[in-house]
């Protein structure tokens, strides 16, 4: 008996180190960082969800992500990636809570992930997030995905360069990987290089051609080569690839308005409003209809639009849009020299600051911002001391959220402070040493070099900043002011 229980004793203690050694070898074979879940079913669905958010489908990644948790309710990495298919701010807060209450029940690689994803999308840290992607890459150093997420990193923190080489990187390990062949051609268009742009847009193209998300991408290309109806054509294939893909129906408008067709632009926009069932779907959608208005210089409608934004963000709990556009209506009050309604909505985005439940870095992003629009009112009512004291508030905000990318802003508010002083030539030195990359400050720059009488440097920036062809609210605000004075220039030029 006592040799049977020794050899029993021998046999299960082989048996667990061959185990053992079975699930390292495993571990060192995977390729890709593991999907762990007690449910097979939950993990297909997550990784359905996962697809279908890196072509774009939003609304359909969190469906799946919801049936998934609903088999699996401690699935970490489904739990975490809520933070990219969510648009209600308590519904993101929770969906972090859990993967982290959750994440010890998943693999090691996973952790690191989570901790990534909630560095970069909720906490905005991005040097946190870099490290703990670069850790991740020695991991798993042929999954492509990682190298794409951290391009994406780099990508919002500014690094065009980086985002390249890490998009490269996840290209090399896998041709195949579309995410990175679409962020490839967006990073080159940013760059002005549409010949590589196009190339990679038709990679992505190929390799994914009943993707709606294939067309609409170099359908924003189209758009940014002013090619409007190249575009058009583009954006009405997504379409007929998917009814639903509501993107490009908001970009087939705004392409409208880029030709001055208003009115149709804005007719699809209504259409589109009418046929979107999902809350953040509206609520991009009215946001396009206030452009619509700003690139037709309708102020007062695209007022009327802004307080139905800021009601549909606030009935869905979207709460960062409230205070954005609580800030944008300010921008549109300074344009009309209504300086007391424009300080009302800078107190309206404190209200939500003090009053909802931002996330934590919406909390401080958006007081910083309320200063910097403070000053910018206050230089627009030749208040000059207190917009250089709301300047140096908005500095030492900037400092404290230890947030540097941001401190050309500064330098820019203190450009447009010198403009309102009338000392043009410091104000366009003060704007070019911020180096602010945006139509709204070319803007700014070509006004500078217009008012100090350098007729042909200002169209030079009346040119960049009227034909960026890239739809946001700050292009919106001085598209059709600077195809204007383009255009003056231009003449005056010839004559």
């Amino acid at each position: 008996m006592k040799g049977s229980a020794k050899f029993l004793s021998w046999i299960c203690v082989s048996l667990f180190f061959v185990s053992f050694i079975f699930q390292v070898s495993c571990q060192k074979q995977h390729k890709e960082i593991p999907v762990t879940s007690y449910s097979d079913e939950a993990k297909q669905l997550f990784i359905e969800a996962r697809n279908k958010y890196e072509f774009l489908h939003r609304e359909k990644a969190e469906a799946l992500l919801r049936e998934a948790l609903e088999k699996d309710p401690l699935f970490a990495q489904a739990h975490i990636y809520r933070i990219l298919t969510c648009a209600a701010t308590d519904e993101i807060e929770n969906a972090v809570e859990k993967a982290m209450k959750n994440a010890h029940r998943s693999s090691e690689g996973e952790q690191f992930l989570i901790s990534a994803l909630k560095a970069h999308y909720w906490e905005k840290d991005y040097a946190k997030a870099i490290k703990i992607y670069k850790q991740l890459i020695d991991m798993y150093p042929e999954d492509a995905r990682v190298y794409w997420q951290l391009a994406c990193v780099y990508r919002d923190s500014g690094d065009s360069a980086k985002a390249i080489e890490q998009n490269q990187k996840a290209i090399a390990i896998n041709k195949e990987y579309g995410p990175a062949h679409k962020d490839l051609g967006y990073r080159y268009s940013a760059q002005g290089d549409y010949k590589k742009a196009e190339k990679y847009f038709q990679n992505y193209l190929l390799l994914n051609p009943q993707e709606p998300n294939s067309h609409d991408c170099i359908a924003d290309l189209y758009t940014k080569m002013g090619r409007f109806e190249d575009a058009i054509a583009h954006y009405k294939k997504a379409l007929e690839i998917d009814p639903t893909f509501a993107y490009s129906q908001r970009k087939i408008a705004i392409n409208f308005c880029f030709l001055g067709k208003f009115k149709e632009g804005r007719e699809v926009l209504e259409e589109a409003l009418n046929n979107e069932i999902n809350p953040c779907g509206k609520i991009l959608t009215m946001e396009r209809i206030v452009h619509s208005h700003l690139y037709e210089q309708d102020y007062l409608s695209a007022l009327d639009a802004i307080d139905k934004t800021i009601e549909m963000a606030l009935a869905n709990g979207i709460l960062e849009e409230v205070a954005r556009y609580e800030l944008a209506k300010c921008a549109v009050y300074s344009e009309l020299k209504d300086y007391e309604k424009a300080q009302n909505c800078i107190t309206g985005c404190q209200n939500v600051i003090l009053e909802k439940s931002l996330a934590p870095y919406y909390k401080d992003y958006y007081a910083s911002e309320s200063l910097f629009w403070d000053a910018w009112v206050a230089a627009k009512q030749q208040k000059f001391d207190e917009a250089l004291d709301n300047a140096a508030e908005y500095r030492a905000a900037l400092e404290e959220m230890n947030d540097s990318r941001r401190l050309k802003y500064h330098i820019a508010l203190l450009g447009h402070i010198a403009m309102a002083q009338g000392e043009t030539r410091s104000a366009f030195e003060l704007f070019k040493n911020a180096s602010i990359d945006d139509p709204f400050f070319h803007y700014l720059m070509a006004s500078a070099k217009d008012k100090s009488g350098e007729k042909e440097a200002a169209a030079k920036y009346f040119r960049i900043a009227a034909n960026w062809n890239t739809d946001s609210l700050q292009y919106a605000l001085i598209r059709q002011k600077a195809l204007a004075r383009k255009v003056m220039l231009t003449s005056t030029e010839v004559q």
